[in-house]
């Protein structure tokens, strides 16, 4: 199944939200941020830099982790938002194995999310 439009982070703003307003841990394949909104929506965004390798390996990547976040998008809050930025290593793994990994990282960072503050 595919991810709707609305479920993609697109812009800017909505990157740099994450980036400075998020829950993060750092795993071999990728780092994994995650952050609760009022959206009603569970959105994705996936960031694969030249340093994961050429076009082939970046597409990879990103292909991966969009099928880990679709494959286990019930074990996560209702309204979030998740950032994925990929490293060199997720190119040797297998799909399954970074989807277990990708669980993995969610059962230690999602008790810890708290919702955010308005001022």
């Amino acid at each position: 199944m595919r991810l709707s439009g609305a479920q993609h982070l697109r812009t800017g703003a909505d990157f740099e939200q994450m980036r400075a307003r998020s829950s993060g841990c750092v795993c071999s394949a990728f780092r994994l941020r995650i952050r609760l909104t009022d959206s009603g929506l569970r959105r994705l965004g996936v960031i694969a830099s030249k340093k994961v390798g050429n076009s082939v390996c970046r597409s990879r990547a990103k292909r991966l982790l969009r099928e880990a976040f679709r494959n286990t998008q019930d074990s996560l809050p209702g309204s979030c938002d998740v950032l994925l930025i990929a490293s060199a290593p997720i190119f040797t793994m297998s799909g399954p194995a970074v989807r277990e990994l990708y669980e993995d990282q969610l059962k230690r960072i999602v008790p810890r999310l708290r919702p955010e503050r308005t001022a």
